[in-house]
């Protein structure tokens, strides 16, 4: 469908269109005659979010942009919970029970609601908390009564979370305020339910951020002392460990056994060399007076009184340590004095014996020999000291080897448990410290602007309503005839038929009632599509005389019209035309039973085309009267008649191939009772009396 078309289609049905548009439009206007008025509050909260102080935010305000739209979604989504919406209106419920009891009412109309008795239930005590008890056990105990359903379940009730869910909330820009919109028929109740909302939602998000630092907090404590009850269990096995094996300082006593040892490893190893020096001295000694046994002999008494000697001393160091006898001491170093004395006298006379084999003195010798024997003895007794002693070490060092290993992993153990004391410890108190904050953040959400009493109600959308239900009930019509235009598949059009059809369209008349639509020009139209038509039938010389042969597929689209009307229009332009058809109307009348004659309709032709210059003669319908192919020799052009109102069948298709199949000949075709805007292009614009709007539109729409 081309512009043109449109805007002709516009103008044929324009006044159906305003019909459309005036009746939706009042339609709008007379249900909105008793539209109710509405009142808008608005409240303004202080969040702190963004440019807040917090306890570990001190310096800096928080830049964080996810996180702050986070946050201000967070709260938007609590105002807007069913759990919050559902407490404002059990709390707005409440305080219209409360009202009740008073005889001050939020909306007297919802009070007519509420049976007496419920009422009287309700109100059981003048405390609000124990009304609000009241009206939530109700809510549960009725659910699904209809009392319950209008209270709570339905849009119109201000009690309702449907209703109460209308609430609009914005961030005011990029700063730290949310503003809270309410609309409804009643400014007392917009405005008591946004200061319920206020108080509860400032409720919930305290609750919900102190709830939440609450459980990390109780985490975070029972970690931690749990992990101290470790770590004191660990510190007790360890001080029993040290107790049960006598350990004060394992580093220190292991570093001074250590150099004790090593240090009594050095006076052994010294007094082996002594030991060795006098043995080999003894020895030596020895084997110088190995010739003198009575030398001998002195010295085996010699050496009896000496180890006498040695016993007497022991044996008085051991009463004076310990025994502490003065009597028996006393005896014991006189024998003692006498073994010296003795001893004095047996080196003397052994002196007297002379000299040694070498010319030495004896006495010197046995001097000499008596100092290296005691010097023997005395070493040999520090030895077997020294031996003890490392057995003494060695003990020690089998006792603390597996003790410094059992010692090193409880420590080390201890370690664990501390180092996870103290990050545990930390942990608790940066949760302390974040429940404080949100104590105090949450503390600091206040309502700068409380809601506002609305003394004016909102401007009403009555007028752009109705402008939409006009613009609404042109549009639908208007619709209706552009999807018809689409779907119809009848030949309205020269070029559609030109495609459906296969052959070429010469012409084209405009329906009856186009011709009778006062709007248009009939006359002018027909004139031109005659002319048309007609200019294609013209003989070529003034002595030839033509035949055109009419015919159409079906009944329907065979209209003897037409043919007259072209016969009229050239005869009164002096042309010669006879016709011949199948009814009255024509020159000469074909007969059914004559079109299978040849010979019969060859002979009506030949006397029409000696009377004229032009004959046209009209077949019936070719699916309803067999023809014979014969009759078709004498016809010069062939036109088939198509209505435009129709669809083009197979049927229609199979008859124009078998006619042209026996004609040798491809006709052309003429279309009748076609659209006045589809006819405008064939004939081109035709005069239509619109009106201006149309007429512009139709002026400077592309033809």
């Amino acid at each position: 469908m081309t512009l043109r078309q449109l805007i002709s289609l516009l103008g044929k049905n324009l006044k159906f269109l305003i019909i459309g548009a005036v009746g939706v439009s009042a339609l709008v206007f007379v249900l909105t005659m008793n539209e109710q008025k509405v009142y808008e509050s608005k409240t303004e909260i202080y969040t702190g979010i963004a440019s807040g102080i917090s306890l570990d935010n001190v310096e800096s305000a928080k830049s964080d942009f996810f996180s702050i739209n986070s946050e201000f979604d967070n709260m938007t989504n609590v105002i807007k919970s069913r759990q919050t919406l559902e407490d404002v209106g059990i709390k707005l419920l409440a305080e219209e029970a409360l009202g009740w009891s008073k005889g001050m009412y939020l909306d007297l109309e919802y009070a007519t609601w509420v049976p007496e008795e419920i009422w009287s239930a309700w109100v059981t005590d003048t405390n609000a908390l124990a009304i609000e008890a009241q009206v939530r056990k109700f809510k549960v105990q009725e659910h699904g009564s209809e009392l319950h359903k209008q209270l709570f379940s339905v849009e119109w009730s201000p009690f309702s979370a449907q209703a109460i869910q209308a609430v609009k909330v914005n961030r005011l820009n990029n700063s730290d305020f949310l503003e809270i919109q309410y609309q409804w028929s009643n400014p007392r109740i917009a405005q008591r339910t946004l200061e319920i909302l206020n108080e509860v939602f400032l409720d919930r998000m305290a609750v919900i951020k102190k709830r939440q630092a609450n459980n990390v907090v109780e985490y975070f404590r029972l970690q931690t002392e749990a992990a101290m009850a470790r770590l004191k269990d660990a510190e007790e096995r360890l001080k029993d460990f040290r107790i049960d094996n006598n350990i004060i300082n394992y580093i220190e006593q292991t570093k001074q056994l250590a150099v004790m040892k090593e240090r009594l490893e050095d006076e052994r190893q010294k007094e082996v060399a002594t030991y060795e020096a006098s043995k080999a001295a003894v020895e030596e000694l020895e084997s110088k007076l190995a010739n003198h046994r009575e030398i001998t002999r002195f010295s085996d008494d010699l050496l009896r009184k000496r180890q006498e000697l040695t016993d007497l001393n022991t044996q008085i160091a051991l009463l004076e340590v310990y025994y502490r006898d003065q009597d028996e001491v006393d005896e014991l170093r006189e024998r003692s004095e006498e073994l010296r004395e003795e001893l004095s006298h047996v080196l003397a006379t052994r002196y007297d014996l002379g000299k040694s084999t070498e010319g030495l003195p004896i006495a010197q010798l046995l001097d000499e020999w008596l100092m290296a024997t005691l010097s023997v003895d005395r070493s040999a007794a520090r030895l077997e000291v020294f031996q003890e002693r490392m057995r003494y070490f060695r003990a020690q060092y089998e006792e603390f080897a597996p003790l410094g290993s059992q010692l090193g992993r409880m420590e080390r153990e201890i370690g664990v448990h501390e180092k996870n004391y103290l990050e545990l410890l930390h942990s608790y108190n940066l949760a302390l410290m974040r429940l404080e904050n949100e104590e105090v953040s949450s503390g600091g959400a206040v309502v700068t602007v409380p809601p506002n009493y609305a003394l004016d109600p909102l401007p009403t959308k009555r007028k752009l309503l109705i402008i939409v239900g006009f613009i609404v009930g042109a549009i639908i019509p208007l619709s209706v005839l552009i999807l018809r235009a689409f779907l119809d598949r009848a030949l309205r059009t020269a070029k559609f038929a030109e495609g459906k059809i296969g052959i070429r369209v010469i012409g084209g008349f405009p329906s009856f009632e186009e011709v009778e639509n006062k709007k248009i020009d009939g006359k002018y139209a027909l004139q031109r599509a005659g002319v048309m038509v007609a200019q294609n039938f013209l003989p070529r010389a003034v002595n030839e005389h033509k035949v055109v042969t009419f015919f159409a597929t079906s009944e329907h689209d065979s209209t003897p019209g037409v043919v007259l009307q072209i016969r009229d229009y050239l005869k009164q332009h002096g042309l010669d035309v006879a016709t011949v058809g199948y009814t009255e109307e024509f020159d000469q009348q074909i007969a059914s039973s004559d079109m299978l004659d040849a010979a019969r309709i060859e002979s009506m032709i030949q006397d029409a085309r000696g009377n004229a210059s032009l004959v046209l003669v009209l077949l019936p319908p070719l699916l309803n009267q067999p023809y014979s192919p014969q009759s078709l020799s004498q016809s010069d052009q062939f036109v088939l008649l198509a209505d435009a109102s129709r669809e083009w069948y197979n049927s229609d298709a199979l008859s124009l191939k078998e006619l042209m199949d026996k004609s040798e000949k491809t006709p052309g075709a003429v279309l009748f009772n076609m659209r006045i805007e589809d006819v405008e292009s064939l004939i081109g614009e035709v005069p239509q009396r619109y009106n201006w709007f149309i007429r512009k539109l139709l002026k400077y729409s592309p033809k």
